[in-house]
């Protein structure tokens, strides 16, 4: 991660499971690659507040909602 390249949030889970770390944790890591600590920390504050207004609202996950989306593509074809 200290290399002269930022890594990309896209290959945050295949190298946290490589590593064998929790995801969250690259993320965070990755993002202060990008941001300054003070927004990294909103940036966080502002996803947990997200994801506990859904869980509490009884709103389909995210992984819900992608594996609906593709049962429908797979039966319209």
């Amino acid at each position: 991660m200290t290399g002269r390249h930022y890594l990309p949030v896209e290959f945050a889970k295949p190298v946290a499971e490589a590593l064998g770390i929790a995801q969250g944790e690259l993320i965070y890591s990755i993002l202060l690659q990008y941001f300054p600590k003070v927004g990294v920390d909103a940036i966080w504050e502002a996803i947990a507040t997200h994801i506990f207004a859904q869980q509490e609202s009884g709103e389909e996950g995210l992984d819900e909602r992608r594996e609906k989306q593709k049962k429908k593509r797979t039966k319209s074809r």
